[in-house]
C-alpha cells in the first residue's frame, strides 16, 4: 500500500500562487495577502472607528448596533399605530444633533406634521403651550441643524427619489443619513397589479437602493410595513412585507414590538428589537417608554431621573451574513 502524505500549507500556497501566475487558475481567486491582507488588518485595528457614530438619546443601541455607520441599510418594521415614524424621527434627530447631515423623505406623513413632531422632540416639552416668540426661537435653533426634507408626499417616481438621494450626498449638503418613511407609500400600488408584480417592483427598488448605499456611503433607514399576520403574534424578520429581498439586503433589521395585544403578557411592553445585525451579529431589544408631553422615547433619561439604569436586553446567537453586493 502506498501512503500519500498531505501537502504542507506552505507548499500548497506556493503551488496555488504558481498556478495563478501561470494562468492555470482564474485571476479573481485570491488568498489573504496583498491588498486583502492590508484592508483586513486595518479593519481589525480600526475597531473603534468601525463602531460608528454613537447615539446620545438611545444609548442602549450603542451596545447592540455598535453605532451608526456609513454604507449600511437599516430596515424598521412595526404594525400600524405602534409609533414607527415617532421613533425614527427621534432616532434621526439624535444623530443630526451630533452633526450627521440628514435627509428625510416622508411619503406618508405630511411634512408640516413631521416637523411639528420633531420640534417637540427637539425642545423636549409641549410647544403648543408656549408663546409664539418662544416657538419661533425653537424653530430658529432647530434650523441650525443639518436636517433637510424631500418635498414629496405620496407615491413617487423611484428614479427621481434615487436621483435626489444621490445628489444630496454628492452636493454641498453632504448628506450621510437618509430616511424613507415608508416603502409602501413611496411605491404606491396599482389596484389591478398582482402580488407578484408588487413584490417585483419593491425588490427592484430595494436593489437599486442597496447599490446607492454601496456606491455613495450613504446610510439609509427604510420603514417597511409588516405582512398581514395574526396581531397576537410578535413580529420576526419574516414578517416584513415583500418577497424577502428587503431583509436580505438590509444590514440591520429593527422591529418595533408591542405586547399590549398579547393575552399571555401580564405586563405588556413596547420595545425595539434588533433582529438582524450584520456588523457583529449582536441581537437584543431596547425597552421603550413614551413621554406624550415631549413625544419622546428617551428611556434612559426617564430612568436616570428615577435613579435607575437602562441596559439593553441581549439575545444569544447571530444572524447569517447574506450577500449584499458590497
Amino acid at each position: 500500500a502506498i501512503r500519500i502524505r498531505p501537502q504542507s500549507a506552505a507548499a500548497a500556497k506556493s503551488a496555488a500562487a504558481a498556478a495563478v501566475a501561470g494562468g492555470q487558475l482564474p485571476s479573481r481567486i485570491i488568498s489573504l495577502s496583498g491588498q486583502l491582507r492590508s484592508r483586513t488588518l486595518q479593519t481589525i485595528l480600526r475597531h473603534t472607528e468601525e463602531q460608528g457614530q454613537r447615539w446620545a438619546r438611545f444609548t442602549e443601541l450603542n451596545a447592540l448596533l455598535k453605532g451608526f455607520r456609513s454604507h449600511e441599510l437599516t430596515v424598521l418594521c412595526g404594525r400600524t399605530g405602534t409609533g414607527k415614524t415617532t421613533l425614527l424621527s427621534e432616532y434621526s434627530l439624535d444623530l443630526c444633533e451630533q452633526g450627521v447631515p440628514t435627509l428625510w423623505g416622508s411619503f406618508e406623513v405630511p411634512l408640516h406634521r413631521l416637523c411639528s413632531l420633531m420640534l417637540h422632540q427637539f425642545a423636549g416639552r409641549p410647544l403648543h403651550r408656549e408663546p409664539v416668540d418662544t416657538v419661533n426661537a425653537v424653530m430658529d435653533a432647530f434650523g441650525s441643524l443639518p436636517m433637510h426634507f424631500l418635498d414629496y408626499h405620496g407615491p413617487q417616481s423611484t428614479a427621481a427619489v434615487l436621483r435626489d438621494l444621490e445628489a444630496a450626498t454628492a452636493g454641498p449638503l453632504g448628506v450621510r443619513h437618509a430616511v424613507i418613511d415608508n416603502l409602501q407609500f413611496l411605491l404606491g400600488g396599482e389596484a389591478d397589479a398582482s402580488m407578484a408584480d408588487r413584490f417585483l417592483r419593491q425588490d427592484r427598488f430595494v436593489g437599486q437602493l442597496r447599490q446607492l448605499v454601496n456606491r455613495t456611503g450613504l446610510h439609509v433607514s427604510l420603514v417597511a410595513h409588516p405582512r398581514k399576520e395574526d396581531p397576537k403574534k410578535l413580529l420576526d424578520v419574516g414578517s416584513v412585507y415583500g418577497g424577502g429581498k428587503v431583509t436580505q439586503e438590509a444590514d440591520n433589521v429593527l422591529l418595533l414590538q408591542d405586547e399590549s395585544g398579547l393575552d399571555d403578557r401580564p405586563h405588556p411592553q413596547r420595545y425595539l428589537q434588533v433582529a438582524k445585525n450584520r456588523h457583529d451579529g449582536q441581537l437584543g431589544r431596547m425597552p421603550l417608554l413614551f413621554d406624550r408631553q415631549s413625544k419622546s422615547y428617551r428611556r434612559l433619561r426617564a430612568q436616570q431621573q428615577q435613579g435607575g439604569s437602562a441596559q439593553p436586553v441581549r439575545e444569544s446567537g447571530s444572524t447569517s451574513v447574506a450577500a449584499s453586493g458590497s
